[in-house]
């Protein structure tokens, strides 16, 4: 039997951008059982993100990690894939194992901004208007100044995206603008090698050496009394 270890299903997958009532990925992180005083963290991701602002408060519960634990590892199956905010939490991991068609990356921001250019089934134009004082709250997106306040405010979601994977992948911001792919994904081999996971290694395997790596601490801690 594996013990000392919390299993977190971190992140469900979610489904495509279809509309207002798409399905969404859990954003919250489930508490560990404190009675059982858990030697490690198992972290199970499959998402493929689509909601970068979860990204910051949940990723720092994970680099935090429980209290008692010194091995917290975040494992992608052979068709998994951890994706945009999914990555910017795995970043955060201690450890990131993946199987070989396992996919991360997708670092950065995007949106989609609604604008209505014809009449709509009732003939009405809909016309955005704001308040004097407010230019900025509703800007246009078909305008190059509109554009650029909406990039701006994209732009400093993903510089904390950024410096969270380089905090968590103990690297420089720039070497994460530079080789974790500016938004690609990458399959196994290749995402280690940019230094973007650790490790090729199935998912079983993972949760079994986390486990015995948490049993050879206890085992260490009970012998020094």
């Amino acid at each position: 039997m594996l013990v000392g270890v919390t299993l977190l299903v971190l992140i469900s997958g979610c489904g495509e951008p279809v509309d207002d009532d798409r399905e969404r990925p859990s954003l919250t992180v489930p508490e560990p059982n404190r009675d059982a005083q858990p030697g490690g963290l198992f972290h199970d991701f499959f998402s493929d993100g689509k909601f970068d602002a979860a990204g910051h408060p949940i990723g720092a519960q994970v680099f935090d990690g429980a209290d008692g634990c010194t091995s917290e590892i975040g494992a992608i199956g052979d068709t998994g894939i951890a994706a945009s905010a999914a990555y910017w939490i795995l970043s955060q991991c201690n450890e990131i194992t993946l199987e070989r068609t396992a996919m991360v990356g997708s670092i950065g921001v995007a949106c989609v901004v609604p604008k209505q250019v014809e009449r709509d089934e009732h003939g009405y134009v809909h016309v955005d208007i704001v308040s004097t004082n407010a230019p900025n709250k509703w800007p246009d997106p078909t305008t190059e100044s509109g554009k650029a306040k909406i990039v701006e405010r994209l732009d400093a979601i993903e510089a904390q995206f950024l410096a969270d994977v380089a905090r968590g992948r103990g690297v420089s911001v720039d070497t994460v603008k530079e080789k974790f792919g500016q938004g690609d994904v990458f399959l196994g081999a290749d995402a280690i090698k940019r230094g973007m996971a650790d490790r090729i290694e199935s998912y079983e395997a993972t949760f079994t050496r986390l486990a015995r790596m948490v049993a050879t601490q206890r085992r260490a801690k009970a012998l020094r009394g």
